[in-house]
């Protein structure tokens, strides 16, 4: 079968990265505004699977690329910006008044291994969980893609999507993952499931001419994704409705815009999204630790917001960027693309 050609990058599809990173951070600082942004990590796990499979499944399927170059090519990705994340918020800890026993487990979290009790599975950067999930889910994408065939992938999506509605229907929502608990950490093997391979799915369909997604303005994909995560719904129905309805059909919004972009303040989201992502709650906590006399909330967690913009633009710039040139530089005998998806 003849695949159809695509573009090598959508452009908006960065821009909803960073719009998603943002909603979360309005989450934290001023819940009521958006009720369900937590679920914008199953929006990042749609995204990584249709970039993901654009950006390396030729080069894994015709043997220019090796499953262990793949997963490598992720980590370098990745874990850099990952361990940053994890470093300042065991440093926080450390520095707390509060004083916290700083368990010797801990460093297993450098790793990405979680530890379970009584607390977060990543105790110093809570959204590290979300990112352990992703590379579980590289890792089986590149190790199962001789037998990944379309057939099976769809049969794989359906299953984690009937658990995904037992698991709504169970708790009354999709939030878990973060949970020092094993089985709710585990149990969240379902959305990266089903939204990883809806986005790969996606990825495959186009490419074989199954699917064309309408050529749309650029602002519809962002307005949606903004709405879905800021609607006052019922938290299962809602949560089911974004994860199985909306999402995909933003994704599909954004790959319709095709090389168009929506404005540039969403584009400078999108350079710093992942370290908006993985950084905003360390820099929420250490403003929380400066105790400033500041007794208006909302005054208070707009300095939050601002802070954690300001600390995720620092460190893209400085930290993030020059590492990923550093790295493109060097050679690499696996084929890698160093600075991809």
């Amino acid at each position: 079968m003849q695949h159809a050609a695509m573009p090598h990058r959508y452009p908006i599809l960065d821009e909803l990265r960073g719009i998603a990173a943002l909603c979360v951070l309005l989450l934290h600082a001023f819940r009521p505004l958006m009720p369900h942004a937590y679920l914008a990590v199953d929006f990042f796990f749609l995204l990584s699977g249709f970039v993901i499979g654009l950006a390396y499944e030729e080069r894994l399927a015709d043997g220019r690329l090796s499953p262990a170059g793949f997963i490598l090519a992720r980590l370098r990705r990745l874990y850099p910006m990952l361990l940053a994340g994890l470093a300042f918020g065991l440093a926080l800890m450390a520095c707390s008044p509060a004083r916290p026993t700083l368990s010797p487990l801990l460093l297993l979290n450098l790793l990405v291994i979680p530890i379970f009790g009584d607390v977060d599975a990543f105790p110093p950067d809570a959204p590290v969980w979300s990112l352990f999930m992703e590379l579980a889910a590289c890792v089986g994408y590149g190790l199962a893609l001789p037998w990944l065939t379309t057939r099976r992938l769809a049969g794989l999506i359906a299953v984690s999507g009937l658990a995904l509605i037992g698991i709504a229907w169970a708790m009354g929502d999709l939030s878990l993952g973060w949970q020092g608990s094993a089985r709710e950490f585990f149990g969240a093997f379902p959305r990266v499931g089903w939204s990883f391979g809806l986005g790969l799915l996606t990825f495959r369909l186009i490419r074989e001419g199954a699917l064309r997604p309408p050529p749309v303005a650029a602002g519809v994909a962002p307005l949606l994704l903004v709405l879905a995560l800021a609607a006052p719904l019922p938290a299962m129905a809602g949560s089911l409705l974004c994860v199985g309805i909306v999402f995909p059909l933003v994704l599909l919004a954004g790959i319709g815009a095709g090389e168009q972009r929506w404005s540039g303040p969403a584009a400078w989201l999108g350079r710093i999204s992942y370290p908006l992502y993985i950084l905003h709650g360390p820099a929420t906590k250490f403003v929380g630790q400066l105790a400033l006399p500041w007794p208006d909330f909302v005054l208070w967690q707009t300095l939050v917001v601002l802070a954690s913009l300001a600390c995720a633009a620092f460190a893209e710039r400085y930290y993030e960027r020059p590492l990923r040139a550093w790295l493109a530089r060097r050679p690499d005998r696996s084929g890698a693309v160093r600075a991809g998806a």
